[in-house]
Formats: C-alpha cells, sequence, structure tokens
C-alpha cells in the first residue's frame, strides 16, 4: 500500500495523554541538558563579554532549526555513533590540552571569534541531541507506519524547545559562576573532558550492542560527574571560609 499523503495530520492530533508525556520528557530533558550546559558555558567564556549572550541566543534559532532536521532523521541516529566517538574526543583533548598545556594568558581584547564559538555550540548542541530525541521516539511511541511524518512529531519538538531553552539558561548561569570563582575552571574542564570520555564510552558501548554494561556507564559517569561537583563546591567554600 502506498503511503497516505494526508495521513501525517492524523498522527500529529493531541490526544490527553499526550500532557504525561510531554511532562516526563521535560524533566528528562532537564537531567540530559546539564552536561551540555557546562560544555556550552566554556566555548562562551573566551567570547568578547559584549557578544557572550549574542552567541548564546543566536544559536537557539539554529538550533529549532538542527532540532527539526535532527527529529526527520532520527530514525537513522544510531547509525552514526562515530560523532559521539569524535565529539568526545575533542573533549578530552579540549580538557587535557587546557589543564595539563595551558596556553598563555590572551591579551586584554583578544577573544576567541564569535562564527567559531556559534559553530561548536551548534555541534554539540546536535550530538547531545542524539539520545532525548531517541529517549522521545520511545516516549511518545513513535513509529513510521505508511505516514510522512514520524507519530507525534510535535511531541518530540516540544521536548527540543524544553531542552535548548534550559541549556542556554544554565550556560549562562554556569558561566556566570565561574567568572565569580575563576579556581573552578580548572573543575569544569575535568567535568568536560569526564562528559568526553562518556561519550566515547557509549559510542563503543551502543556499537557493540552492550545493554547492560551501558546501565554501569551511566551510574559510573553521574557518580563522577556528583564527585567533580563536590569537589568544585569545596573549593569555593574553603576560599569563602
Amino acid at each position: 500500500m502506498p503511503p497516505n499523503p494526508l495521513r501525517f495530520l492524523e498522527n500529529q492530533l493531541f490526544d490527553y495523554w499526550d500532557i504525561p508525556v510531554v511532562v516526563i520528557l521535560f524533566f528528562f530533558e532537564l537531567l540530559l541538558s546539564a552536561d551540555n550546559a557546562v560544555i556550552i558555558a566554556q566555548f562562551v567564556r573566551h567570547v568578547d563579554p559584549k557578544k557572550q549572550n549574542l552567541a548564546l541566543y543566536t544559536g537557539v534559532a539554529s538550533s529549532f532549526f538542527l532540532r527539526l532536521i535532527a527529529l526527520l532523521f532520527a530514525v537513522y541516529l544510531m547509525l552514526i555513533r562515530w560523532v559521539l566517538a569524535f565529539a568526545g574526543g575533542y573533549l578530552v583533548f579540549l580538557a587535557v590540552r587546557t589543564v595539563f598545556f595551558p596556553k598563555e594568558e590572551k591579551q586584554p581584547g583578544h577573544y576567541d571569534s564569535l562564527l567559531k564559538t556559534i559553530f561548536w555550540i551548534e555541534l554539540y548542541d546536535i550530538v547531545f541531541a542524539i539520545d532525548s530525541i531517541l529517549a522521545a521516539y520511545g516516549l511518545a511511541a513513535i513509529y513510521y507506519p505508511y505516514s510522512i511524518l514520524p507519530h507525534k512529531l510535535w511531541v518530540m519538538y516540544v521536548g527540543g524547545i524544553f531542552s535548548i531553552l534550559t541549556i542556554r539558561f544554565l550556560s549562562l548561569k554556569i558561566m556566570r559562576f565561574i567568572d565569580r570563582h575563576p579556581r573552578l575552571e580548572r573543575i569544569a574542564f575535568y567535568l568536560v573532558g569526564w562528559i568526553g570520555v562518556k561519550l566515547v564510552a557509549e559510542a563503543f558501548v551502543t556499537y557493540w550492542n552492550f545493554p547492560m554494561l551501558k546501565e554501569f556507564l551511566d551510574f559510573f559517569f553521574w557518580l563522577g560527574s556528583a564527585i567533580l561537583v563536590l569537589i568544585g563546591f569545596i573549593t569555593v567554600r574553603k576560599r569563602h571560609g
């Protein structure tokens, strides 16, 4: 039977059962947004302070567009886990270079390129969108029964919008907090490197299809992240003690 061009309209209708799905997806996106916010905050901190808000919020509009594209092609995301491995490897490299091989302090008035920063922000927004999009597929019971668009596409897009806005808000707060406590920058890059390790490990675990190992990976990632955050909290307390 050929696809019905009008069938996709039926698949996008609102149902009362969509409300709890959207609520659950919202809280799920809040959890997944934390690590992305840390990375974006580190990129934006090295932009001219006058352009930092521009770097954050210029990416919002393009993120909506990129998320929509990612949603439409989400069924193929499991086939491009090498993107996770590449992004994770770069984060590890960035953390190691910054912590162990720091560059000379930049001269006043010398900042990273705005376009370069926006590029990296959008790249990692797509990378971190993979897990949230796939989770949304599961929550919304997504399938492709003779339709042009995925079933309940709007549910996933609402979740994606929550994620984008949350990431921008958290990034700004994290960036300001680190500016007030410069000692935390090293801890922040430890966390960036730890996130990179998680992405690389997740890529290999998914490739070799070890679902049990994926659960342990998530547990150790959040445990390690909590330890790093605790160290950062102790560092701030000692400074004010």
